[in-house]
């Protein structure tokens, strides 16, 4: 895609290379800070960080950028799978794509996440949406790769992925305006970098499906040389083939009478004027 190529071109000289690790160090250092405060602290900190548009526009400046070091709500063994999979995803695609493509992918990200959170201005945005669309392109690119759940039961990502596509649509169809936003912006990245490719292999799916439909279509047995109709296209039509004509070609009975003969006058076959008679 084009306007990619430009902005990547433009982002190179600033992309900041192991940025998917960079992220993850930073929020397991948030991570153990808030973890040594007493629980009224860690929970102030927190809202201090977490990304609440209406505090924004107060003059909270620092919470766009703050709110990505926030780590994951949950008990520290599921916080390092999800941050060891955010990391190995994020550097299978900086290697796939550069540094400076990866950085493009999440500054999108970034951009639209803070853009559709102003839909509720009172409620916190959460980074996972940014992991979300990063697991969805790896998926994308690797979908047979496996990840194991809970560390045992081996799983292909293109089947988590799917699940994943059908929360977001359920999120979009049956959620809440805000809901639906948030969904939406989620996946605004994915569908930047990965749409126009998704639909030419549909274009190409369906020219392919189109062309095997034509060919398993029965060949016609009488198609007239004058007007091209055949025995499938008009069943009730009678043909007759003409004797006089070099060949014998096929004539429906509407031309059958009326056309001119093909002759062979020895530098190929032509026309001759006489009208048809006697044919077979």
């Amino acid at each position: 895609m084009r306007i990619l190529d430009v902005l990547e071109r433009r982002i190179r000289p600033v992309a900041i290379p192991y940025l998917a690790p960079a992220l993850v160090a930073l929020q397991v250092v948030v991570y153990c800070w808030i973890a040594i405060m007493s629980p009224q602290s860690s929970a102030g900190a927190v809202d201090r960080l977490a990304m609440i548009p209406a505090r924004v526009l107060e003059g909270e400046w620092w919470r766009p950028v703050t709110f990505l070091a926030v780590p994951p709500p949950t008990n520290p063994i599921f916080a390092i799978f999800a941050w060891m999979l955010f990391a190995m995803m994020g550097m299978a695609l900086e290697r796939t794509w550069g540094a400076a493509r990866f950085n493009l992918f999440m500054l999108i990200g970034w951009v639209v996440t803070i853009a559709a959170s102003f839909a509720s201005p009172e409620q916190a945005t959460v980074n996972g949406f940014l992991g979300l669309s990063v697991f969805l392109a790896f998926a994308a690119i690797n979908p047979e790769f496996e990840i194991r759940l809970f560390l045992v039961l081996p799983v292909k990502v293109k089947w988590l992925a799917w699940i994943s596509w059908a929360l977001i649509g359920a999120t979009v169809l049956l959620g809440g305006t805000a809901s639906a936003i948030a969904a939406l912006a989620s996946v605004t990245n994915w569908f930047i970098f990965f749409g126009p490719d998704v639909l030419r292999r549909a274009r190409h799916r369906r020219a392919a499906s189109v062309k095997a439909a034509e060919a398993r279509r029965p060949a016609a047995f009488h198609t007239c040389r004058v007007c091209g109709r055949t025995d499938l296209s008009d069943p009730e039509l009678e043909f007759r083939y003409c004797d006089r004509c070099t060949g014998a070609p096929c004539y429906c009975m509407d031309h059958l009478r009326d056309h001119e003969h093909l002759v062979n006058d020895g530098q190929g076959v032509g026309r001759a004027d006489a009208r048809a008679g006697r044919a077979s």
